[in-house]
């Protein structure tokens, strides 16, 4: 169980590591010339990948209190 869970907590990671990475060339391109129609466009792909990364943080801290909840019902010694 323990290292489907830690599979689980990377492949999070993992994504959320894309989607900044895509949020910080947004950025990029909203910090240059402005373009009628694509600064729109790169506004609006902003605040979606923001609210992405959010819901990968949510995902990650659930992941985190659920494997913490095993733990606290797991005997001493047993295999998670």
């Amino acid at each position: 169980m323990a290292k489907e869970h830690k599979e689980h907590v990377e492949a999070i990671a993992a994504a959320r590591n894309k989607l900044v990475e895509q949020r910080r060339q947004i950025i990029g391109a909203l910090g240059g010339e402005i373009k009628p129609g694509e600064t729109q466009e790169n506004m609006r792909k902003l605040v979606d990948y923001q609210a992405a990364i959010y819901a990968l943080d949510d995902a990650l801290a659930d992941e985190h209190r659920m494997l913490e909840q095993r733990e606290r019902k797991s005997p001493p010694g047993a295999v998670l």
